[in-house]
């Protein structure tokens, strides 16, 4: 399973992406789930879901582009159309979904791009790229938060780039704008971004490829500021060990312990290993 969709105009009912295809949980009288729907035939993967205003269902498929169902009461498809390059899309692959300001968006390898529901194409977004800064890179990650704010992930060169967009009034230009909070993710690890969850009270949880990791946004800190801490290892890679706790100089031929860095203790790094994990 790679997405759950709780269904906005049915709340009954649970929208399920898989990895061959598309199915509908519905909530009988007895509380207990059953499938209602299954769908097979995309041929595809479903990874991602969601539902616009007028109860459409949009689901991303890998390798096909996108493709929009029109669902009864009895939660049966009765119309089904594919969308691809042919229709604005710059790829069909890595497209995911959302609903931003009511309108359905699509996060591309390309920026933004949204649907015009006058021409049945797919367009760029250049205000939504300009607004949260990520130009015409690839968005794998945009998650708004319980409290009007919007995680953004962008991804260049097989690193992802996070950030916490928040709206600030801004003096200057008389109005809300957003300002951007990335330095506390720097150290996540430079793997894709799976998933992001945020909850109530400032607490958000990032999946990525080599675990979870939890942050705490109700602890004010400020990154501008000296930090001393004991670092008592430092690795490049997964076995590449740096600095195991301590430096040493040598006298007759023994180690002595020290705390100034020796140039022989002072390591080159290969630009592949430039990811750096401090223990």
């Amino acid at each position: 399973v790679f997405h759950l969709h709780h269904s906005v105009s049915d709340p009954s009912r649970v929208y399920v992406a898989h990895e061959t295809g598309f199915l509908v949980l519905q909530r009988d009288r007895d509380k207990q789930w059953q499938v209602v729907y299954r769908e097979n035939s995309l041929g595809k993967e479903v990874r991602s879901i969601t539902e616009d205003s007028e109860g459409n269902v949009w689901l991303s498929l890998p390798e096909v582009g996108i493709a929009r169902l029109k669902l009864d009461d009895r939660a049966q498809v009765t119309e089904m159309k594919r969308f691809d390059t042919s229709h604005g899309l710059p790829y069909i692959n890595n497209n995911y979904l959302t609903i931003y300001n009511k309108r359905l968006v699509v996060r591309t390898m390309k920026g933004f791009f949204l649907f015009d529901r006058a021409t049945e194409r797919f367009v760029p977004a250049p205000y939504l790229n300009h607004e949260f800064g990520v130009g015409e890179n690839w968005v794998n990650g945009f998650t708004k938060t319980p409290g009007g704010n919007v995680w953004v992930s962008t991804r260049l060169k097989k690193k992802s780039h996070i950030k916490l967009a928040s709206k600030q009034f801004s003096a200057e230009k008389g109005k809300n704008v957003f300002r951007f909070l990335d330095k506390p993710f720097a150290r996540l690890p430079q793997g894709k971004l799976l998933f992001v969850y945020p909850e109530e009270g400032g607490i958000t949880w990032f999946g990525v490829p080599d675990g979870i990791y939890r942050y705490d946004g109700s602890k004010v800190q400020s990154f501008g500021s000296t930090f001393n801490t004991l670092i008592r290892k430092v690795e490049a890679g997964r076995d590449d060990v740096l600095f195991e706790g301590t430096f040493y100089r040598l006298e007759n031929g023994r180690r002595i312990a020290c705390v100034l860095q020796p140039e022989a203790l002072k390591p080159e790094i290969r630009y592949k290993d430039n990811s750096l994990t401090f223990r």
